[in-house]
């Protein structure tokens, strides 16, 4: 993941990736699209697209989502009980 940012900061090449990893969209993606039943639920910015809304109508989670503050793009998704 880390030659993909590389690459994409040092020559601009867009990537379009797959993944089923939150944090890792969080970490190493500048959109998302989050697609619900193959349709597109939702598509914007990491911050704006990831929210416990999101997560509880695509994925049937109830969390909470809070960004860490020793990092500027760590969340940490906190399961409700």
């Amino acid at each position: 993941m880390e030659l993909i940012k590389y690459l994409n900061d040092r020559y601009a090449i867009t990537f379009i990736m797959v993944l089923h990893d939150l944090n890792q969209a969080i970490l190493y993606s500048d959109q998302i699209v989050i697609m619900k039943e193959g349709l597109i639920y939702q598509y914007g910015t990491p911050d704006k697209v990831i929210n416990a809304n999101t997560l509880k109508e695509v994925f049937g989670v109830h969390a909470q989502i809070e960004i860490e503050p020793d990092e500027e793009t760590c969340y940490s998704l906190n399961k409700i009980k």
